[in-house]
């Protein structure tokens, strides 16, 4: 980890390695009175197949503070895959911002590869597209969640296809889901 301190900057330039997976940053933190601001220049998550990296024209920046957190530009790419996430997260109702709206976008992710980067082991399969808007404050939020799931597996179980549309507010979930089998056959959700 090399470190080097500017004024209110701290850039920070490293790799962080497990067995099987890695993380290499290149970042540089601002340290403002009010709150932090972190600039992602480079960021690769290795693993399992290509690696995840910060799509090359991304500006990516978290800026954080007790009240809320902002991702602006946060875009992961691994070869057609793509995860985006843009927005503020209001931790508390006393945030400048009194409400959440964070919108991540999943396109064509392989979960099996997602899921072996994270735990380390292989037990689901599939790719997902998906979208979520979060909204409100995290101990009361509101979620609108859209997200398919083709050709995939839990564990040793293949399925076709699994679509759903969640809808979450007053802490209360609404849930249509549709499973559709290898052969066919359908399983609905309400």
């Amino acid at each position: 980890l090399d470190t080097t301190y500017r004024g209110e900057q701290i850039d920070l330039v490293g790799k962080l390695e497990q067995q099987q997976r890695s993380i290499e940053f290149d970042t540089g933190l601002l340290l403002h009175t009010d709150h932090r601001e972190l600039h992602v220049r480079q960021i690769t998550l290795g693993g399992f197949g290509e690696p995840w990296r910060l799509l090359p024209s991304a500006d990516a920046v978290v800026r954080y503070s007790p009240h809320r957190i902002e991702l602006e530009g946060v875009a992961l790419t691994r070869g057609q895959e793509r995860v985006e996430a843009n927005g503020t997260v209001a931790l508390d109702a006393s945030a400048d911002t009194p409400a959440s709206h964070l919108d991540v976008k999943a396109t064509r992710v392989n979960l099996g590869d997602v899921y072996q980067l994270t735990t380390g082991t292989a037990r689901i399969a599939g790719t997902l597209d998906g979208h979520v808007v979060l909204a409100g404050v995290l101990s009361d939020p509101a979620v609108d969640a859209d997200i398919t799931i083709a050709d995939g597996k839990v564990v040793n179980v293949p399925f076709s296809s699994v679509t759903a549309t969640a809808k979450m507010a007053s802490k209360m979930v609404d849930v249509n889901a549709r499973l559709v089998e290898q052969g066919g056959a359908t399983f609905d959700v309400t």
